[in-house]
C-alpha cells in the first residue's frame, strides 16, 4: 500500500468516524513526524563524509595493513577460545543445574 492510498484510507475513516478524528490526526501528524526523521537519516548516511586525515605512503600503509592483519590474527584467536570457552560452560551446565537441584530440597526444612 502507497502513502497515498493509505492517506486515503485514513480520510475515509475520518468520515466515517468523526469521534476518531483526533486519535487519526494525531497518528497522522506523528507518522509526518516518523517520515521526516527518516528522510534525515537517510539524507545523512547518503551524503558523502568529509575526508579526514592525511594522505600516506607506499610505506606506512603497508604498515597499518600490517598492523590490521595482526588485529585480526589475534581477534580471531580470541573468538575461537571464546567458542571454546562457551562450549565446555554448555558441556558442565546440565552438571551444574543437577546438582543445585539436587541441593535445593536438602537446604530447605
Amino acid at each position: 500500500m502507497n502513502r497515498s492510498s493509505a492517506s486515503k484510507n485514513i480520510k475515509k475513516q475520518m468520515q466515517a468516524q468523526p469521534a476518531a478524528n483526533s486519535i487519526l490526526e494525531g497518528e497522522l501528524k506523528r507518522n509526518a513526524e516518523l517520515l521526516a526523521t527518516r528522510q534525515t537519516q537517510l539524507d545523512q548516511v547518503l551524503i558523502e563524509p568529509i575526508a579526514t586525515g592525511r594522505p600516506i605512503g607506499k610505506g606506512e600503509a603497508r604498515m597499518l595493513d600490517d598492523a590490521v592483519k595482526v588485529a585480526v590474527t589475534g581477534l580471531k584467536m580470541e573468538i575461537t577460545k571464546l567458542f571454546s570457552d562457551y562450549n565446555a560452560f554448555m558441556t558442565f551446565l546440565p552438571q551444574v543445574n543437577r546438582l543445585r537441584a539436587q541441593a535445593q530440597p536438602a537446604s530447605k526444612p
